[in-house]
């Protein structure tokens, strides 16, 4: 499991520039930073796309495994300006539909 932190949902990771609220899409990646396997200071990463969320805790399609820390701070100002609320609990939420795709 990773650590990320400063992290926000994007759609697409080809253009993560573009903000979406986590509890809108069916599906999204994360953008964040982890710690360098040397240890060497943090480096920015795009997830591919996650599939389970349990709490603070997220697994993407390529089998990576990632707990929320702090939420980027412009992120956070535009949930707050757009009418989001983050759930300090659970942070990100999987939309499914009736057959749990």
């Amino acid at each position: 499991m990773k650590l990320l932190t400063h992290w926000r949902t994007v759609r697409c990771p080809h253009d993560p520039a573009r903000y979406v609220a986590p509890e809108t899409l069916d599906h999204f990646h994360l953008k964040g930073f982890v710690l360098s396997p040397a240890g060497r200071g943090d480096i920015l990463v795009t997830t591919a796309k996650v599939v389970r969320v349990s709490g603070r805790d997220v697994w993407t399609a390529s089998g990576s495994h990632y707990h929320l820390g702090p939420i980027a701070p412009d992120f956070a100002l535009w949930l707050a300006e757009n009418g989001f609320a983050i759930d300090e609990a659970e942070p990100v939420k999987l939309i499914t539909d009736a057959r749990g795709n």
